[in-house]
């Protein structure tokens, strides 16, 4: 399984991608089948795809119009129920997922959590040393996904759910 650099935004199939330079500034266009888009902010430094999509919104003299993106996908559990399977990712990376092999499904109860910088929460499980960060505030139980000797965050849930198998 590939890393995931979370949030993920769904998007739709597309005919390919162009760079090209407008009053100075690089853009990245994505043609699909019905027009042209600005996907993203090339040349910046080292900032998320979320503040280079701000940017975009604020700029008058982008070539076309801003790419729409309206589903967003905070961990695996979001993803695995879905039938998207293109994806941008939070460094602006296009994601083709696919999946490929089944993995356990381990659910124990949160031992700690708090609130930690830029609002991210961390909690963490009784019994494994990982630390887990998400967006929305713990519930009771913690979902996660084991393999080797990672643990990935899958999903909360308010009552204990029987170990499971799930293809990612």
């Amino acid at each position: 399984m590939q890393d995931i650099n979370f949030p993920l935004y769904a998007m739709r199939q597309y005919d390919r991608l162009e760079t090209v330079r407008h009053a100075g500034v690089s853009y990245k266009l994505i043609h699909t089948f019905k027009s042209t888009y600005v996907l993203d902010l090339l040349g910046q430094e080292p900032i998320t795809y979320q503040a280079r999509r701000v940017r975009l919104l604020a700029d008058n003299t982008k070539p076309v119009n801003l790419y729409p993106l309206s589903k967003r996908f905070d961990n695996l559990g979001q993803m695995a129920v879905s039938k998207e399977r293109l994806f941008i990712d939070n460094e602006g990376n296009i994601i083709q997922w696919k999946p490929e092999k089944f993995y356990n499904v381990i659910c124990r109860p949160v031992e700690t959590s708090w609130q930690g910088r830029g609002g991210m929460w961390v909690s963490t499980v009784k019994g494994i040393p990982t630390k887990f960060q998400t967006r929305s505030k713990p519930t009771g139980y913690i979902q996660f996904v084991q393999f080797v000797n990672r643990h990935i965050f899958f999903n909360f849930v308010e009552e204990p759910v029987k170990a499971t198998r799930i293809k990612l």
